[in-house]
């Protein structure tokens, strides 16, 4: 049988979902459509214990997630961030969602998750 053309992105989500070493995971959303999710953000999401981001990037995928939503104001950033890292390494989910990629939109946020975190993993939203 012909495989199902997202069973390479659910791979990548069953993967990262059962890692022992969690990771916070940043969903890079595109930036003309930021709903548009694919198979690995939507099940990400889904599972995630955490949901941070933008109130726009909330607003994007409120309707995807299911986790706590901690919105990312600018003056939260390390507390926030902080907190991700102490769960994670707690054995926690945590998804931060951008819109764009944080490395080009939001380096600071990128470089305050790599500050606080063990792993991060940026996935785009269309996976």
């Amino acid at each position: 049988s012909t495989p199902k053309p997202s069973s390479a992105a659910s791979d990548v989500y069953k993967r990262q979902f059962n890692a022992k070493e969690r990771a916070l995971t940043f969903i890079a959303l595109d930036p003309t459509l930021p709903s548009a999710l694919g198979v690995s953000a939507m099940g990400l999401l889904k599972h995630a214990d955490y949901v941070a981001g933008t109130t726009d990037a909330l607003d994007a995928v409120r309707n995807s997630a299911s986790g706590t939503e901690l919105e990312l104001t600018g003056r939260n950033t390390e507390e926030i961030l902080s907190r991700l890292g102490r769960d994670t390494r707690a054995g926690l989910w945590a998804v931060v969602c951008t819109i764009g990629s944080p490395s080009e939109s939001n380096p600071e946020l990128l470089k305050a998750a790599e500050r606080h975190c063990d792993k991060v993993v940026i996935l785009k939203a269309a996976q």
